[in-house]
């Protein structure tokens, strides 16, 4: 059972992340946004957009720390975390296929869009393929 809640303090540790991701978004959405663009004038629009993604990086992390809190774990809880972790990284693949796709098709990234963008999605991904390899790896 000690695999099955290293799985649970890994998921902890994701939503921490999420969750501190997410406000720094907020917090400095006009610093981000003048870092990884080239683009001359950000507006409120750009902000807002850039805080709402910040909120969705706390959702995300707040809504998977409570869906997984304080359980005792049974096997095909353990199953559904492992395809948790399976969707995590497939989207996040998706993800950062699609911001490879806009760094060179664009002018409006510059390079620190790949050090504050693409480099923390990839080491996320990290979090999820550790808890696949932990523990019980079935999912289904």
């Amino acid at each position: 059972m000690g695999s099955d809640r290293t799985k649970e303090i890994i998921l902890l540790i994701d939503s921490i992340i999420w969750i501190v991701a997410g406000i720094v978004w907020i917090i400095f959405a006009s610093q981000i946004l003048t870092f990884m663009t080239n683009v001359s004038r950000i507006d409120r629009v750009h902000i807002h957009m850039t805080r709402i993604f910040g909120l969705f990086l706390i959702y995300t992390g707040l809504t998977n720390y409570l869906m997984n809190k304080d359980k005792q774990l049974t096997l095909e809880q353990i199953k559904e975390m492992n395809k948790i972790f399976l969707s995590r990284i497939i989207l996040s693949t998706f993800i950062l296929i699609m911001q490879l796709i806009v760094q060179l098709t664009s002018n409006d990234w510059n390079n620190n869009q790949i050090y504050f963008g693409m480099i923390p999605l990839i080491l996320s991904m990290i979090i999820p393929i550790i808890g696949i390899t932990v523990g019980d790896k079935s999912l289904s």
